[in-house]
Protein backbone atom coordinates (compact mmCIF):
# COMPACT_ATOMS: atom_id res chain seq x y z
CA UNK A 1 0.00 0.00 0.00
CA UNK A 2 1.34 3.41 -0.60
CA UNK A 3 2.78 5.72 2.27
CA UNK A 4 -0.38 7.28 3.83
CA UNK A 5 2.24 10.29 4.67
CA UNK A 6 1.75 11.75 0.81
CA UNK A 7 -1.41 13.37 1.62
CA UNK A 8 -1.99 16.88 1.13
CA UNK A 9 -2.44 19.79 3.48
CA UNK A 10 -5.47 19.83 5.85
CA UNK A 11 -5.31 16.36 5.88
CA UNK A 12 -6.85 14.81 9.41
CA UNK A 13 -4.13 15.22 12.30
CA UNK A 14 -3.18 11.59 13.00
CA UNK A 15 -0.13 10.27 13.72
CA UNK A 16 0.61 8.98 10.16
CA UNK A 17 0.34 12.30 8.31
CA UNK A 18 1.35 14.34 10.98
CA UNK A 19 5.12 15.29 9.58
CA UNK A 20 4.05 15.40 6.01
CA UNK A 21 1.57 18.04 7.34
CA UNK A 22 4.24 20.08 8.95
CA UNK A 23 6.44 20.33 5.68
CA UNK A 24 3.22 21.18 3.66
CA UNK A 25 1.69 23.32 5.96
CA UNK A 26 4.71 25.81 5.46
CA UNK A 27 4.15 26.15 2.02
CA UNK A 28 3.14 29.63 1.07
CA UNK A 29 0.93 29.37 -1.97
CA UNK A 30 -1.35 26.98 0.37
CA UNK A 31 -2.07 30.06 1.97
CA UNK A 32 -5.26 31.06 0.16
CA UNK A 33 -6.74 27.33 -1.01
CA UNK A 34 -9.74 27.65 1.07
CA UNK A 35 -12.03 30.44 1.90
CA UNK A 36 -13.55 30.69 5.83
CA UNK A 37 -17.29 31.04 5.73
CA UNK A 38 -17.67 32.31 9.21
CA UNK A 39 -19.83 35.01 10.45
CA UNK A 40 -19.79 38.02 12.43
CA UNK A 41 -18.35 38.04 15.92
CA UNK A 42 -17.98 40.44 18.41
CA UNK A 43 -14.34 41.57 18.65
CA UNK A 44 -13.53 42.85 22.30
CA UNK A 45 -10.39 43.51 23.17
CA UNK A 46 -10.81 44.50 27.06
CA UNK A 47 -7.82 45.56 28.97
CA UNK A 48 -7.57 45.63 32.51
CA UNK A 49 -5.48 48.83 34.41
CA UNK A 50 -1.98 47.93 33.82
CA UNK A 51 0.17 46.24 32.18
CA UNK A 52 -1.08 43.72 29.16
CA UNK A 53 0.33 40.29 29.01
CA UNK A 54 2.54 41.73 26.89
CA UNK A 55 3.79 44.42 28.98
CA UNK A 56 2.53 47.28 27.01
CA UNK A 57 0.35 49.65 28.20
CA UNK A 58 -3.51 49.35 27.19
CA UNK A 59 -5.52 50.84 24.70
CA UNK A 60 -9.33 51.88 24.79
CA UNK A 61 -10.85 48.44 23.24
CA UNK A 62 -11.91 47.74 19.88
CA UNK A 63 -14.92 46.47 19.23
CA UNK A 64 -17.33 44.96 16.15
CA UNK A 65 -21.16 46.98 15.85
CA UNK A 66 -23.78 45.00 14.31
CA UNK A 67 -23.14 45.94 10.72
CA UNK A 68 -18.98 44.45 11.46
CA UNK A 69 -17.21 48.26 11.48
CA UNK A 70 -14.70 48.49 14.33
CA UNK A 71 -15.68 50.88 16.85
CA UNK A 72 -13.45 52.26 19.16
CA UNK A 73 -14.57 53.10 23.34
CA UNK A 74 -12.72 54.58 26.39
CA UNK A 75 -15.56 53.84 29.25
CA UNK A 76 -14.36 51.71 31.83
CA UNK A 77 -18.06 50.73 31.96
CA UNK A 78 -18.78 49.80 28.73
CA UNK A 79 -15.44 47.74 28.97
CA UNK A 80 -17.04 45.89 31.77
CA UNK A 81 -20.58 45.34 30.15
CA UNK A 82 -19.37 44.17 26.73
CA UNK A 83 -16.60 41.77 28.14
CA UNK A 84 -16.31 38.56 26.97
CA UNK A 85 -14.89 36.60 30.49
CA UNK A 86 -14.32 32.66 30.60
CA UNK A 87 -17.55 30.49 31.24
CA UNK A 88 -16.52 29.12 34.47
CA UNK A 89 -19.96 27.31 34.34
CA UNK A 90 -19.22 25.44 31.03
CA UNK A 91 -22.48 27.36 29.25
CA UNK A 92 -22.88 27.57 25.41
CA UNK A 93 -23.92 29.84 23.73
CA UNK A 94 -27.30 29.75 21.88
CA UNK A 95 -27.18 29.62 18.22
CA UNK A 96 -28.45 33.07 16.35
CA UNK A 97 -31.30 33.30 14.66
CA UNK A 98 -31.46 32.95 10.35
CA UNK A 99 -32.01 36.73 10.10
CA UNK A 100 -28.41 37.18 11.70
CA UNK A 101 -26.93 35.04 9.43
CA UNK A 102 -23.59 36.13 6.97
CA UNK A 103 -24.34 34.03 4.13
CA UNK A 104 -21.86 33.64 1.98
CA UNK A 105 -19.01 35.14 3.61
CA UNK A 106 -15.25 34.30 3.92
CA UNK A 107 -12.65 35.84 5.79
CA UNK A 108 -14.03 39.50 5.23
CA UNK A 109 -16.59 39.00 7.22
CA UNK A 110 -14.70 39.56 10.26
CA UNK A 111 -14.39 42.68 8.99
CA UNK A 112 -11.68 45.36 10.41
CA UNK A 113 -11.16 42.62 13.33
CA UNK A 114 -8.81 40.11 11.36
CA UNK A 115 -7.31 43.91 9.68
CA UNK A 116 -6.36 44.58 13.47
CA UNK A 117 -4.54 40.90 13.26
CA UNK A 118 -3.02 41.68 10.13
CA UNK A 119 -1.00 44.59 11.75
CA UNK A 120 0.28 42.19 14.42
CA UNK A 121 -2.07 43.50 17.20
CA UNK A 122 -3.20 40.73 19.41
CA UNK A 123 -7.21 39.36 19.49
CA UNK A 124 -8.64 39.55 22.99
CA UNK A 125 -10.28 36.78 23.84
CA UNK A 126 -10.35 36.95 27.58
CA UNK A 127 -9.86 40.75 29.16
CA UNK A 128 -7.78 38.77 32.12
CA UNK A 129 -5.85 36.37 29.81
CA UNK A 130 -2.81 35.12 31.23
CA UNK A 131 -1.62 33.25 27.93
CA UNK A 132 -0.69 34.25 23.92
CA UNK A 133 -1.43 31.79 21.67
CA UNK A 134 0.43 32.44 18.08
CA UNK A 135 -1.04 30.97 15.64
CA UNK A 136 -0.57 30.00 11.97
CA UNK A 137 2.68 31.35 11.70
CA UNK A 138 3.05 29.14 8.46
CA UNK A 139 0.41 30.83 6.82
CA UNK A 140 0.75 34.17 8.03
CA UNK A 141 4.27 36.30 8.37
CA UNK A 142 4.57 36.65 12.46
CA UNK A 143 1.40 34.16 12.88
CA UNK A 144 -1.68 35.67 14.63
CA UNK A 145 -2.14 36.44 18.48
CA UNK A 146 -5.04 35.08 20.27
CA UNK A 147 -4.99 36.11 24.27
CA UNK A 148 -6.98 33.48 26.10
CA UNK A 149 -7.55 32.86 29.46
CA UNK A 150 -5.50 29.31 29.91
CA UNK A 151 -8.05 27.49 32.23
CA UNK A 152 -10.80 28.16 29.94
CA UNK A 153 -9.02 26.48 27.09
CA UNK A 154 -7.51 23.45 29.41
CA UNK A 155 -10.85 22.89 31.16
CA UNK A 156 -12.60 22.52 27.25
CA UNK A 157 -9.44 20.24 25.70
CA UNK A 158 -7.39 17.49 27.39
CA UNK A 159 -4.78 18.07 24.73
CA UNK A 160 -4.26 21.86 26.09
CA UNK A 161 -4.60 21.01 29.28
CA UNK A 162 -1.68 18.77 29.08
CA UNK A 163 0.29 21.05 27.11
CA UNK A 164 -0.24 23.87 29.39
CA UNK A 165 -0.06 22.34 32.96
CA UNK A 166 1.58 18.84 32.22
CA UNK A 167 5.36 19.77 32.29
CA UNK A 168 5.47 20.16 28.98
CA UNK A 169 7.74 22.15 27.10
CA UNK A 170 4.80 24.94 26.54
CA UNK A 171 3.49 25.11 30.18
CA UNK A 172 3.26 27.60 32.68
CA UNK A 173 6.45 26.74 34.54
CA UNK A 174 8.23 27.23 31.91
CA UNK A 175 7.27 31.33 31.44
CA UNK A 176 10.05 32.35 33.41
CA UNK A 177 9.97 35.87 32.54
CA UNK A 178 6.55 36.91 33.20
CA UNK A 179 4.89 35.99 29.89
CA UNK A 180 3.51 33.05 28.93
CA UNK A 181 3.34 32.52 24.71
CA UNK A 182 2.76 29.17 22.91
CA UNK A 183 3.53 28.45 19.32
CA UNK A 184 0.91 26.50 17.29
CA UNK A 185 2.53 27.52 13.73
CA UNK A 186 0.52 24.68 12.08
CA UNK A 187 -2.69 25.56 12.75
CA UNK A 188 -5.10 28.28 10.47
CA UNK A 189 -5.71 30.93 12.27
CA UNK A 190 -10.07 31.12 11.31
CA UNK A 191 -10.79 27.88 12.61
CA UNK A 192 -9.49 28.17 15.84
CA UNK A 193 -10.85 31.80 16.54
CA UNK A 194 -14.34 30.29 15.74
CA UNK A 195 -13.53 27.49 18.35
CA UNK A 196 -12.07 30.07 21.03
CA UNK A 197 -14.63 32.16 20.67
CA UNK A 198 -17.01 29.34 21.48
CA UNK A 199 -15.11 28.22 24.32
CA UNK A 200 -14.57 32.14 25.54
CA UNK A 201 -18.25 32.96 24.98
CA UNK A 202 -18.29 35.37 22.36
CA UNK A 203 -21.94 37.42 22.49
CA UNK A 204 -21.89 37.71 18.79
CA UNK A 205 -23.41 34.81 16.70
CA UNK A 206 -21.73 31.83 15.77
CA UNK A 207 -22.60 30.85 12.21
CA UNK A 208 -25.93 29.47 11.18
CA UNK A 209 -23.99 27.45 8.21
CA UNK A 210 -20.23 26.57 6.93
CA UNK A 211 -19.00 25.37 3.80
CA UNK A 212 -17.65 22.04 3.18
CA UNK A 213 -14.04 23.34 3.80
CA UNK A 214 -14.66 25.52 6.59
CA UNK A 215 -16.77 22.80 8.25
CA UNK A 216 -13.20 20.27 7.23
CA UNK A 217 -11.02 22.53 8.73
CA UNK A 218 -12.61 23.28 11.87
CA UNK A 219 -12.53 19.48 12.15
CA UNK A 220 -9.44 18.82 12.01
CA UNK A 221 -8.37 21.68 14.76
CA UNK A 222 -11.08 20.38 16.81
CA UNK A 223 -10.09 16.71 16.21
CA UNK A 224 -6.24 17.64 16.80
CA UNK A 225 -6.82 18.99 19.93
CA UNK A 226 -9.99 16.66 20.85
CA UNK A 227 -12.55 18.80 21.33
CA UNK A 228 -14.90 18.25 18.89
CA UNK A 229 -17.81 17.71 21.70
CA UNK A 230 -17.52 21.92 22.62
CA UNK A 231 -19.50 22.29 18.50
CA UNK A 232 -22.52 20.01 19.99
CA UNK A 233 -25.32 23.06 19.83
CA UNK A 234 -24.25 24.28 16.37
CA UNK A 235 -23.05 20.73 14.56
CA UNK A 236 -26.60 19.22 13.23
CA UNK A 237 -27.07 23.26 11.71
CA UNK A 238 -24.08 22.83 9.89
CA UNK A 239 -24.79 19.31 8.62
CA UNK A 240 -28.26 19.97 7.02
CA UNK A 241 -26.79 22.64 5.16
CA UNK A 242 -24.15 20.27 3.47
CA UNK A 243 -25.29 17.46 1.19
CA UNK A 244 -22.59 14.88 2.81
CA UNK A 245 -23.59 11.99 1.15
CA UNK A 246 -24.01 13.62 -2.47
CA UNK A 247 -21.99 11.28 -4.89
CA UNK A 248 -22.47 13.85 -7.75
CA UNK A 249 -20.12 16.36 -6.01
CA UNK A 250 -16.49 14.28 -6.79
CA UNK A 251 -14.52 16.94 -5.12
CA UNK A 252 -15.95 17.21 -2.11
CA UNK A 253 -16.52 13.37 -1.89
CA UNK A 254 -13.58 12.35 0.48
CA UNK A 255 -14.13 15.20 2.69
CA UNK A 256 -17.52 14.46 3.29
CA UNK A 257 -16.18 11.48 4.61
CA UNK A 258 -14.35 12.90 7.66
CA UNK A 259 -16.71 15.24 8.12
CA UNK A 260 -19.47 12.33 8.42
CA UNK A 261 -16.77 10.56 10.65
CA UNK A 262 -15.95 13.21 12.82
CA UNK A 263 -18.89 14.27 13.71
CA UNK A 264 -20.72 10.85 13.98
CA UNK A 265 -22.76 10.69 10.91
CA UNK A 266 -23.37 7.40 10.29
CA UNK A 267 -25.80 6.94 7.92
CA UNK A 268 -23.77 9.48 5.39
CA UNK A 269 -20.52 7.75 6.64
CA UNK A 270 -21.82 4.24 5.58
CA UNK A 271 -23.39 5.42 1.97
CA UNK A 272 -20.15 7.23 0.78
CA UNK A 273 -17.87 4.59 2.01
CA UNK A 274 -20.38 1.62 -0.12
CA UNK A 275 -20.22 4.52 -3.04
CA UNK A 276 -16.07 4.59 -2.68
CA UNK A 277 -16.81 0.81 -3.10
CA UNK A 278 -19.07 0.56 -5.75
CA UNK A 279 -16.51 2.74 -8.20
CA UNK A 280 -12.97 2.09 -6.96
CA UNK A 281 -10.45 0.40 -9.09
CA UNK A 282 -7.10 -1.12 -8.82
CA UNK A 283 -3.95 -0.38 -11.24
CA UNK A 284 -1.09 -1.94 -11.89
CA UNK A 285 0.21 -2.10 -8.96
CA UNK A 286 -2.50 -3.22 -6.99
CA UNK A 287 -3.19 -0.16 -5.26
CA UNK A 288 -6.88 1.00 -4.97
CA UNK A 289 -7.43 4.12 -6.99
CA UNK A 290 -10.61 6.09 -8.05
CA UNK A 291 -11.95 6.85 -11.10
CA UNK A 292 -9.47 9.40 -11.83
CA UNK A 293 -6.68 7.26 -11.49
CA UNK A 294 -5.43 8.58 -8.16
CA UNK A 295 -4.33 6.23 -5.27
CA UNK A 296 -7.00 6.11 -2.76
CA UNK A 297 -4.03 5.95 0.11
CA UNK A 298 -2.87 9.62 -1.05
CA UNK A 299 -6.29 10.71 -0.41
CA UNK A 300 -6.11 12.94 2.96
CA UNK A 301 -9.76 12.28 4.23
CA UNK A 302 -10.47 8.13 4.17
CA UNK A 303 -10.17 8.00 7.85
CA UNK A 304 -10.00 5.74 9.91
CA UNK A 305 -6.87 4.40 7.48
CA UNK A 306 -7.43 0.63 8.05
CA UNK A 307 -11.30 1.22 5.82
CA UNK A 308 -8.88 0.71 2.85
CA UNK A 309 -8.00 -2.02 4.00
CA UNK A 310 -11.29 -3.43 4.58
CA UNK A 311 -12.71 -1.83 1.20
CA UNK A 312 -9.94 -3.72 -1.04
CA UNK A 313 -11.12 -6.99 0.74
CA UNK A 314 -14.59 -6.59 -0.04
CA UNK A 315 -14.10 -5.40 -3.56
CA UNK A 316 -11.88 -8.54 -4.20
CA UNK A 317 -14.44 -10.46 -3.07
CA UNK A 318 -17.72 -9.69 -4.90
CA UNK A 319 -15.27 -9.07 -8.25
CA UNK A 320 -14.87 -13.16 -7.36
CA UNK A 321 -18.02 -13.82 -6.94
CA UNK A 322 -19.31 -11.97 -10.26
CA UNK A 323 -16.68 -13.97 -12.25
CA UNK A 324 -17.30 -16.58 -10.95
CA UNK A 325 -21.30 -16.23 -11.90
CA UNK A 326 -19.95 -16.46 -15.58
CA UNK A 327 -18.29 -19.48 -14.94
CA UNK A 328 -20.38 -21.59 -13.55
CA UNK A 329 -22.84 -20.53 -16.31
CA UNK A 330 -20.21 -22.15 -18.06
CA UNK A 331 -19.79 -25.11 -16.44
CA UNK A 332 -23.54 -25.63 -16.38
CA UNK A 333 -23.97 -25.20 -19.84
CA UNK A 334 -21.78 -28.03 -20.72
CA UNK A 335 -22.72 -30.37 -18.64
CA UNK A 336 -26.26 -29.63 -17.57
CA UNK A 337 -29.06 -29.08 -20.50
CA UNK A 338 -31.40 -26.72 -19.44
CA UNK A 339 -33.54 -27.08 -22.73
CA UNK A 340 -36.62 -29.28 -22.30
CA UNK A 341 -37.90 -29.22 -26.06
CA UNK A 342 -36.77 -31.82 -28.29
CA UNK A 343 -37.46 -30.02 -31.01
CA UNK A 344 -38.06 -26.60 -31.66
CA UNK A 345 -38.91 -24.41 -34.70
CA UNK A 346 -36.73 -21.77 -35.33
CA UNK A 347 -38.34 -18.61 -36.32
CA UNK A 348 -35.49 -15.92 -37.26
CA UNK A 349 -31.98 -15.66 -37.20
CA UNK A 350 -29.56 -12.57 -36.86
CA UNK A 351 -26.83 -14.17 -38.91
CA UNK A 352 -26.43 -12.51 -42.40
CA UNK A 353 -25.60 -15.37 -44.46
CA UNK A 354 -28.38 -17.38 -42.94
CA UNK A 355 -31.75 -17.52 -45.85
CA UNK A 356 -34.39 -19.81 -44.72
CA UNK A 357 -36.10 -18.44 -47.93
CA UNK A 358 -39.50 -19.09 -46.15
CA UNK A 359 -39.07 -22.75 -44.97
CA UNK A 360 -39.20 -24.03 -41.34
CA UNK A 361 -36.09 -25.52 -39.69
CA UNK A 362 -35.70 -27.36 -36.42
CA UNK A 363 -33.25 -27.12 -33.82
CA UNK A 364 -32.67 -29.80 -31.06
CA UNK A 365 -32.09 -29.95 -27.81
CA UNK A 366 -28.16 -30.27 -28.14
CA UNK A 367 -28.38 -27.97 -30.53
CA UNK A 368 -30.28 -25.41 -28.28
CA UNK A 369 -27.56 -25.98 -25.72
CA UNK A 370 -24.76 -25.32 -27.97
CA UNK A 371 -25.93 -22.54 -29.18
CA UNK A 372 -26.70 -20.62 -25.33
CA UNK A 373 -23.61 -22.10 -24.95
CA UNK A 374 -21.48 -20.86 -27.53
CA UNK A 375 -23.67 -17.39 -26.95
CA UNK A 376 -22.19 -16.82 -23.06
CA UNK A 377 -18.82 -17.34 -24.67
CA UNK A 378 -19.74 -14.88 -27.34
CA UNK A 379 -20.87 -12.59 -24.65
CA UNK A 380 -17.70 -12.80 -22.13
CA UNK A 381 -15.46 -11.90 -24.96
CA UNK A 382 -17.11 -9.12 -26.39
CA UNK A 383 -17.22 -7.63 -22.97
CA UNK A 384 -13.42 -8.13 -22.64
CA UNK A 385 -13.90 -10.21 -20.26
CA UNK A 386 -12.23 -13.15 -21.94
CA UNK A 387 -8.77 -13.42 -20.06
CA UNK A 388 -10.18 -13.16 -16.49
CA UNK A 389 -13.32 -15.96 -17.03
CA UNK A 390 -12.24 -18.81 -19.35
CA UNK A 391 -10.31 -21.80 -18.58
CA UNK A 392 -6.09 -21.14 -19.17
CA UNK A 393 -3.58 -21.98 -17.22
CA UNK A 394 -3.28 -18.44 -14.80
CA UNK A 395 -6.13 -16.60 -14.48
CA UNK A 396 -5.61 -12.69 -14.85
CA UNK A 397 -6.92 -9.74 -12.22
CA UNK A 398 -9.71 -7.93 -13.30
CA UNK A 399 -8.84 -3.83 -12.28
CA UNK A 400 -11.91 -2.64 -12.78
CA UNK A 401 -14.82 -1.71 -10.33
CA UNK A 402 -17.53 -3.79 -9.21
CA UNK A 403 -19.75 -0.92 -10.66
CA UNK A 404 -18.25 -1.82 -14.38
CA UNK A 405 -18.40 -5.47 -13.99
CA UNK A 406 -22.08 -5.81 -13.08
CA UNK A 407 -23.07 -3.01 -15.52
CA UNK A 408 -21.31 -5.01 -18.39
CA UNK A 409 -23.60 -8.24 -17.16
CA UNK A 410 -26.86 -6.61 -16.06
CA UNK A 411 -27.00 -4.15 -19.49
CA UNK A 412 -26.40 -7.22 -21.82
CA UNK A 413 -29.50 -7.53 -23.58
CA UNK A 414 -30.99 -10.81 -24.08
CA UNK A 415 -32.55 -11.45 -27.19
CA UNK A 416 -34.74 -14.98 -27.52
CA UNK A 417 -33.98 -15.32 -31.25
CA UNK A 418 -35.02 -19.50 -30.94
CA UNK A 419 -39.10 -19.51 -30.50
CA UNK A 420 -40.02 -21.92 -27.06
CA UNK A 421 -35.98 -21.24 -26.14
CA UNK A 422 -36.25 -18.29 -24.13
CA UNK A 423 -35.58 -19.89 -20.74
CA UNK A 424 -32.68 -22.19 -21.61
CA UNK A 425 -30.46 -19.15 -21.81
CA UNK A 426 -28.31 -18.93 -19.26
CA UNK A 427 -27.56 -15.28 -19.03
CA UNK A 428 -30.86 -14.30 -17.25
CA UNK A 429 -29.81 -16.46 -14.41
CA UNK A 430 -26.45 -15.06 -14.49
CA UNK A 431 -28.12 -11.64 -14.25
CA UNK A 432 -30.42 -12.45 -11.84
CA UNK A 433 -27.39 -13.83 -9.36
CA UNK A 434 -25.42 -10.65 -10.07
CA UNK A 435 -28.23 -8.08 -9.33
CA UNK A 436 -28.82 -9.99 -6.28
CA UNK A 437 -25.36 -9.80 -5.42
CA UNK A 438 -25.35 -5.93 -6.57
CA UNK A 439 -28.24 -5.04 -4.20
CA UNK A 440 -27.07 -7.01 -1.21
CA UNK A 441 -23.48 -5.53 -1.38
CA UNK A 442 -21.55 -5.55 1.78
CA UNK A 443 -20.29 -2.47 3.56
CA UNK A 444 -16.48 -2.34 4.35
CA UNK A 445 -18.03 -0.61 7.53
CA UNK A 446 -17.29 -2.66 10.71
CA UNK A 447 -18.85 -2.77 14.01
CA UNK A 448 -15.73 -0.58 15.69
CA UNK A 449 -16.33 2.03 13.20
CA UNK A 450 -19.91 2.10 14.20
CA UNK A 451 -18.79 2.20 17.87
CA UNK A 452 -17.23 5.10 17.05
CA UNK A 453 -19.15 7.47 14.81
CA UNK A 454 -22.28 6.46 17.48
CA UNK A 455 -19.54 7.52 20.50
CA UNK A 456 -18.82 10.85 18.23
CA UNK A 457 -22.87 11.35 17.78
CA UNK A 458 -23.60 11.30 21.62
CA UNK A 459 -20.36 14.10 21.70
CA UNK A 460 -22.00 16.36 18.83
CA UNK A 461 -25.92 15.50 19.04
CA UNK A 462 -26.22 14.90 14.98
Amino acid sequence: MADRKKRCTGSPRTDAVAEFLSAQEATAALQSEYLWLLLTYESIRLRDEGLQVDGTQPQAPDTLDDQGILTTTSSAADDEADSHTMHDDAAFISPPSAALAFKGASWGCLGDAMKSLSCGKAFYFDSRGDLVLKVGKAFHEGGRDFVVCSRTVARWSKVFNAMFFGGFAESISSARDGTWTIALPEDRAAPLFLILAIIHGTHQPIPMGLGRDELFDLLIVTEKYDMTHVLRPWASQWVQNLPLDNYENTTGQYRDVWIAWELGCEASFCKMLNDILWDCRVDDAGQLINVHGVPLSTIPCLEPSSILENISFKRAELIERLINCLRRAMKTSLTMSRCEEELAEIRHCNCSDVNFENRSAFITKEDCDDLFLGRIMRRIREMGLEEFVLPRATFSSYLGSIHDLSDLILLEEVNGHVEGHDSCDLWIVVQIEVKEMVDNLSSPVTETHLEYLRNQAKKTGV
